[in-house]
């Protein structure tokens, strides 16, 4: 579901999946299949465990909007 959203972000901004989006491209292909698996997985996992989950999920998340970010803007070294 992540990856939908986010591919749509990173296409509007230029980001094809050739030019940089194949990852994100990839899991919404692959998301079809995984998504009522992992559904499934997250319902059978007890409240600590899903808690560390989302935790890591936001940080993954976070890391991601940072990285588009960064590749979005301009870097003194990049006009040299």
């Amino acid at each position: 579901m992540g990856a939908r959203v986010l591919v749509r972000d990173a296409m509007a901004l230029g980001w094809t999946p050739p030019r940089g989006a194949s990852f994100l491209a990839y899991h919404v292909r692959r998301g079809h299949a995984a998504w009522p698996r992992l559904k499934r997985t997250l319902a059978a996992t007890d409240s600590t465990a899903a808690d560390a989950l989302v935790t890591g999920a936001v940080a993954a998340f976070a890391f991601v909007a940072d990285a588009f970010i960064h590749a979005a803007t301009p870097h003194p070294q990049d006009t040299q």
